[in-house]
C-alpha cells in the first residue's frame, strides 16, 4: 500500500507541476497582452478571407511564426522578425501553423502587396513560382467569354491565361486576397529587441569568448580582423545579395531575371537596374506603384519598400542584381545606399517611372 501512495502522490506532483509550466504561467504571462500600436484589427473582408484561408487548409503547409535570427534563417529568408505573443492578439483561433511545405506568411502583405500577383498565384501558382508544388484554385474563379460591369479580372501571364476566355476574381478569393494583403507585422516590436538584447548578452557571456580559439567556426579575432572581401572565410556582398534576392525578390522577377510578361518586368537588361545608381538604390528603400516602362514594355503594379533592409543589405542585393545574367553595371556601395537613406525624406513610393526619371535628372 505504500508503495501505490508513493507512485498516486509523484504522478500528481509531476502533473501539478507539468500544469504550472506548460498551462499556469503561460496564462499569466499573455492574459493581459496589449496589441502592439502598429496592428490593427482584422476589416470584416479581411475576416471573411480569414474563414477562406482556413476551410481550404492553407494553414496546414504555412505557418505565421518567424523564429528569431539567431535560431532560424527566417529572417534572411525575408520572413520578418520574430513573433511575439502580442502579434496575435486578433487572431481567434490563431493561425501559426505546425508545418511549412511552403513560406511563412507571418509578413506576405508585406513583402508582396499587389493584388493581381496574389490572384494570380491563387488561380495558377506555379506560373508565378515554377517550383512550385502548391495546388491550384481555380474554383475560386469563373471563366467567361467576357467581363461584365463590377468584375475583377485576373492579369495572367500569356502562359496561364485560358484561350479566348477572361477569368474574373470571386468574392471568396478577392476576401483571401485582402486577409493575405492584411499581414503585414513590419511595425517595431520593444519586446524581440530586449529578448534579442538578453539573448546576445547571456550568449556572450556563457560562450567562453575567452577560451580555446580552435572551437566554433576555428577563426579567431585575428583572422576576421585579416580577412578582406574576397578572401577565403570573408563574407561576400555578391553571396548576401544572392540570398537577399532569393527571399525578396525572386517571386516577382524570377530567378532568371526575366519577370513575368505583362505583370513584372524583367531585372535582366533593364534600364533602371544597370543605369544611375541613386534611382535603384531609391527604388530599393521607397518602392514603387504606377506605370513604369522597361525595355519598351509598360507596366503598372506595385513593388514595396525594403527599408527594414540595412544599407549593407540593400548594396549587396542592388550589386547582385547589377552584376547578373546579362548585366555588367559596377556595384553599390553600403556608403551611396547610407548618402542616399540620409539625405531622402520621402515616406511614399515613387509613382512610376516619371518620379524616377526626375529622381535621376541632373540638377
Amino acid at each position: 500500500m505504500e508503495n501505490e501512495l508513493k507512485l498516486v502522490s509523484g504522478a500528481m506532483v509531476a502533473l501539478a507541476v507539468a500544469t504550472a509550466a506548460l498551462v499556469v504561467l503561460p496564462y499569466m504571462q499573455v492574459r493581459d497582452l496589449k496589441a502592439p500600436v502598429g496592428l490593427k484589427p482584422y476589416t470584416e473582408q479581411q475576416l471573411r478571407g480569414r474563414a477562406v484561408y482556413v476551410s481550404n487548409g492553407c494553414v496546414y503547409c504555412h505557418s505565421q511564426q518567424p523564429r528569431d535570427r539567431n535560431l532560424a534563417p527566417d529572417f534572411s529568408r525575408g520572413w520578418g522578425r520574430a513573433s511575439v505573443p502580442a502579434d496575435y492578439v486578433y487572431d481567434k483561433p490563431h493561425l501559426l501553423g505546425s508545418m511549412r511545405t511552403g513560406p511563412d506568411l507571418f509578413n506576405i502583405g508585406a513583402r508582396q502587396p499587389s493584388k493581381d500577383w496574389h490572384l494570380g498565384h491563387l488561380y495558377q501558382p506555379r506560373a508565378y513560382v515554377p517550383e512550385s508544388i502548391m495546388p491550384a484554385y481555380p474554383f475560386l474563379f469563373r471563366l467567361k467569354d467576357a467581363a461584365e460591369t463590377g468584375d475583377q479580372l485576373v492579369t495572367l501571364p500569356p502562359s496561364a491565361a485560358p484561350v479566348g476566355k477572361v477569368v474574373v476574381a470571386s468574392e471568396d478569393a478577392l476576401d483571401l486576397v485582402k486577409y493575405l494583403q492584411g499581414l503585414d507585422h513590419t511595425y517595431p516590436v520593444l519586446a524581440v529587441t530586449l529578448v534579442m538584447v538578453l539573448f546576445g548578452a547571456g550568449y556572450v557571456l556563457m560562450s567562453d569568448p575567452f577560451g580555446d580559439a580552435t572551437l566554433g567556426d576555428r577563426r579567431t579575432v585575428a583572422d576576421l580582423r585579416a580577412a578582406k572581401p574576397g578572401a577565403p572565410g570573408a563574407p561576400t556582398a555578391a553571396a548576401d545579395g544572392k540570398a537577399i534576392f532569393t527571399g525578396n525578390c525572386v517571386a516577382c522577377h524570377q530567378a532568371t531575371g526575366k519577370g513575368l510578361p505583362g505583370l513584372f518586368p524583367p531585372l535582366d537588361g533593364s534600364e533602371w537596374v544597370r543605369g544611375d545608381e541613386r534611382t535603384l538604390i531609391n527604388i530599393l528603400l521607397h518602392g514603387i506603384s504606377g506605370e513604369i516602362e522597361v525595355l519598351g514594355a509598360s507596366y503598372k503594379g506595385v513593388m514595396p519598400p525594403f527599408k527594414q533592409l540595412s544599407d549593407a543589405e540593400i548594396a549587396a542585393v542592388a550589386t547582385h542584381i547589377r552584376s547578373q545574367w546579362s548585366n555588367t553595371a559596377k556595384p553599390i556601395t553600403t556608403d551611396a545606399v547610407t548618402a542616399e537613406r540620409k539625405v531622402s525624406t520621402r515616406d511614399t513610393p515613387f509613382d512610376g517611372g516619371a518620379a524616377l526619371k526626375a529622381l535621376a535628372a541632373p540638377k
